[in-house]
C-alpha cells in the first residue's frame, strides 16, 4: 500500500490529482491481486478525505459498484454490508446498478440474504 500512497502523492504534487479513472484502476488492480481489504480501505480513505475537504470526489458509482460486486464474490456478506454502511456514512448512496447484486445473491439460492441485502440498500 505504501507504493499506492506514494503514487497518489506524486500525482498530486505534480499537479495531476487522481481522478475517477485513476482511482478506479487502483481499486481494480488491488482487487485483481486479492487485496480487497486494501481496496476498501483506499476507497474509504479517498472518500473521507474528499468529504473533509469538501471537494469533488474522484470516486464514482462505477468504482463503488465494482467493489461491492467483487466483495460479493470473494467475501462474506457481512463484509459487504459493513462496506456499504461505511460508504453510506461517507455520503455514497447505492444506485440502480448496485441493486443487481440482489440478483447475484438470488442466483446462489440465498433468498434470506437477498431480502436482507435489499433492506440494507
Amino acid at each position: 500500500m505504501a507504493g499506492v500512497h506514494q503514487t497518489l502523492a506524486l500525482m498530486k504534487a505534480s499537479g495531476f490529482p487522481p481522478d475517477n479513472v485513476s482511482c478506479d484502476l487502483i481499486v481494480r488492480a488491488l482487487c485483481s491481486s486479492a487485496l480487497e481489504d486494501e481496496a476498501c480501505e483506499l476507497f474509504k480513505e479517498i472518500a473521507s478525505s474528499n468529504l473533509k475537504s469538501r471537494s469533488t470526489s474522484p470516486l464514482d458509482m462505477f468504482t463503488f459498484n465494482f467493489l461491492v460486486r467483487h466483495l460479493c464474490k470473494t467475501r462474506a456478506m457481512s463484509t459487504v454490508y459493513e462496506f456499504i454502511n461505511e460508504a453510506h456514512a461517507l455520503g455514497l448512496e447505492p444506485d440502480l446498478v448496485t441493486y443487481i447484486l440482489i440478483d447475484a445473491v438470488c442466483r446462489s439460492k440465498n433468498l434470506r440474504e437477498a431480502t436482507r441485502l435489499l433492506g440494507v440498500l
